[in-house]
């Protein structure tokens, strides 16, 4: 029996909130409201959210006053959604660039923001105390699809976010994750056998109600706990984050761990975009924070069921507004209805980045993500790859083998590149004995160094 819970919740929780004059409990208890408002009403909340983030932004960043009157337009000709589209895209160069502009003076710059550069350059910027606050409930109200409760253990699969702290601020930051997070960390960027073992005894002894993150994180630690033949661990709930989650991964770690798992969509400068429920027919939108659209390369948005650019307005952050952000990933809208009666609109699949999409020497695209699935779960004797597009005719394929590894393997792999890319594709092998993580910990399947203009 876990009986600090009790404790936590009804005293420690709020008393921190308190004492932090934080209002994210609050905002909690009306997300679990606004989850099942009906389409018109969220349509509506957007619509008041949107109007006052474009007039906030041309008064008080230089950045939207300079585009907008660069266009023509002004905020109070943007009277619906379709009028909205007019709104010039903001793109990750221009945040790079312009940065301080996107800054609005009048706002307290509450917490600063760096992005993992998996796609480059990291990108950084700040949120304003509100926002912030807005932020951490709708995360908190995906731990409760998964089936959390406040006050009850996490177990991440992260960089160690203590680990650079020193003196107060490491100990101040190591009691709250104790007493008030009560999570417990598998560092990623130091991951060994014995740290997993470690980790999956404290699941043993003290078991987990969620298990939480990067999907290939989580699929590692399943294999290692299947090899161990460690059985025993079930937590209540796991979410994966950070990176698109693999149908071979989720597999694996559903059979290892007894537990459906569910995904999250999100960035680090944008936060929670959307949240995959127990019924996994789709991800939600978390539209009390954000306005999602599926683009084109013409710019207008695309039918339901068909793959669009993700654009995303944050409908929260008044400190550094982004409108209309091009964050460089390719989904799929959904035009059905989650059995679960949430109400907001799902995400069908998020086919990965922009630049994980590789192309045949004929221009024909290839989602990196469909292609790696295939070639992860089902091609005997690999342990892990990596493909990366040298040239348009060229593959280099990064390949950590198993015992299984032979004439058979390389027979299939032959055979399915000549299927996805046709004859003309040249394609090379590099073994290596592991294929190495980005700084964040996350680890990217695909990379295409070959230019091209289809986003």
């Amino acid at each position: 029996m876990d009986l600090y819970k009790p404790i936590c919740k009804h005293i420690i929780i709020p008393l921190w909130a308190a004492w932090e004059r934080s209002p994210y409990l609050k905002h909690l208890k009306y997300l679990e409201e606004s989850q099942y408002f009906n389409e018109e009403k969220i349509r509506e909340i957007q619509w008041t959210k949107i109007k006052g983030l474009l007039d906030h932004a041309y008064n008080n960043c230089t950045y939207y006053k300079k585009r907008f009157d660069e266009e023509g337009i002004h905020p109070n000709d943007i009277k619906s959604f379709d009028d909205f589209l007019s709104v010039p895209i903001l793109k990750k160069d221009d945040v790079h660039q312009y940065r301080e502009e996107l800054v609005a003076p009048n706002i307290e710059k509450y917490v600063t923001f760096l992005t993992s550069g998996s796609t480059g350059k990291p990108l950084s910027g700040y949120r304003d105390r509100e926002s912030q606050e807005f932020k951490r409930a709708c995360g908190m109200r995906s731990n409760f699809w998964a089936g959390l409760d406040l006050g009850e253990r996490i177990y991440w699969l992260y960089g160690d976010p203590e680990k650079e702290k020193k003196g107060l601020k490491k100990f101040k930051a190591k009691f709250r994750r104790k007493f008030l997070y009560r999570t417990e960390i598998l560092d990623l960027l130091g991951l060994t056998e014995e740290s997993m073992l470690q980790f999956a005894e404290k699941m043993q002894k003290k078991p987990p109600s969620l298990l939480w993150g990067h999907a290939h994180g989580l699929y590692l630690l399943a294999n290692f706990l299947e090899k161990r033949e460690i059985d025993s661990i079930k937590p209540g709930g796991i979410y994966s984050a950070g990176m698109v989650l693999h149908d071979f991964e989720r597999e694996k770690i559903e059979k290892v761990f007894h537990c459906k798992i569910q995904d999250r969509y999100g960035s680090e400068e944008l936060g929670l975009i959307a949240t995959e429920c127990k019924e996994q027919q789709g991800l939600h939108i978390n539209t009390d924070g954000h306005y999602v659209e599926f683009l084109g390369k013409n710019g207008n948005p695309v039918a339901q069921g068909e793959r669009g650019i993700i654009t995303v307005t944050d409908l929260t952050n008044l400190a550094m507004p982004f409108i209309r952000y091009k964050i460089e990933d390719v989904g799929v809208l959904s035009g059905k209805k989650c059995t679960c009666r949430r109400t907001q609109p799902l995400i069908e699949k998020i086919e990965g980045r922009i630049a994980d999409f590789l192309i045949t020497p004929e221009g024909k695209l290839i989602s990196g993500i469909s292609l790696t699935d295939h070639f992860a779960g089902h091609i005997p004797g690999i342990a892990q790859i990596q493909i990366i597009q040298e040239k348009v005719d060229l593959l280099t394929l990064y390949i950590v083998k198993d015992g299984n590894f032979g004439e058979k393997t390389t027979e299939v792999i032959s055979h399915l590149i000549s299927d996805f890319f046709g004859e003309r594709m040249c394609f090379r092998y590099e073994f290596m004995d592991h294929i190495p993580q980005l700084p964040s910990g996350k680890y990217q399947f695909t990379i295409c160094k070959v230019a091209h203009d289809h986003f």
